[in-house]
């Protein structure tokens, strides 16, 4: 946690995690009413433009492109699949993000990666807020959508608006993450009310 608060990062919005036919599963839609992770991908690919969206080849070009300043104003796309940060530099590119994506997981809506980039004071982009426990909340945890259309909207609004707007919500993500998802927050909670729920991917729901 001790970068998370830094501010002037190199990648305006990201997504890191992996496209493949799992991510398709229309039960995803059919549970929960959410667009599933292949769509909020291929639309986002294909309906914003083109300028300002990259998609990584390799990562030693992401990295790059990082360094040489060209990520600060736009969208990265980053399909695990075909090409995978190092582990030992995944929070390293997370703590130089202004914002993430959640897109849902298999099935169910819960991924690592959305409490991963929280930890790194990264603002989440989420259709499912009401997930979480407490809710997030429009403007103060996280920037909300409800349909693919809106996400364009507010991927629009993103990329052109000022720095003190997300260091606001950068603080709050930060404090939210120490309160509900940290390890001293996920000790007291044990210890004051003893109980425990695992969210186990698809076991949970099948």
């Amino acid at each position: 946690l001790s970068k998370s608060g830094n501010g002037n990062r190199a990648i305006k919005v990201l997504f890191a995690g992996t496209i493949n036919h799992f991510y398709k599963d229309e039960r995803t839609k059919e549970y929960f009413e959410i667009n599933t992770r292949a769509e909020i991908f291929d639309y986002i690919q294909q309906q914003m433009p083109s300028d300002q969206v990259y998609i990584p080849r390799t990562y030693s070009d992401l990295r790059d492109k990082m360094q040489n300043g060209e990520l600060v104003d736009k969208i990265v796309l980053l399909n695990a699949s075909e090409v995978a940060i190092p582990p030992e530099d995944y929070f390293a590119v997370l703590h130089q993000t202004d914002y993430f994506i959640h897109m849902s997981g298999y099935i169910q809506p819960f991924c690592h990666n959305q409490i991963e980039t929280m930890a790194c004071g990264v603002i989440p982009i989420t259709q499912f807020p009401d997930i979480f426990h407490p809710n997030l909340d429009e403007g103060v945890h996280a920037r909300i959508f409800k349909t693919l259309p809106d996400l364009h909207a507010l991927l629009e609004k993103i990329l052109t608006e000022k720095s003190d707007t997300m260091d606001t919500i950068r603080a709050n993500v930060v404090s939210y993450y120490k309160d509900y998802f940290s390890y001293d927050s996920f000790e007291k909670r044990i210890t004051t009310t003893g109980t425990l729920y695992i969210c186990a991917g698809r076991d949970s729901l099948l």
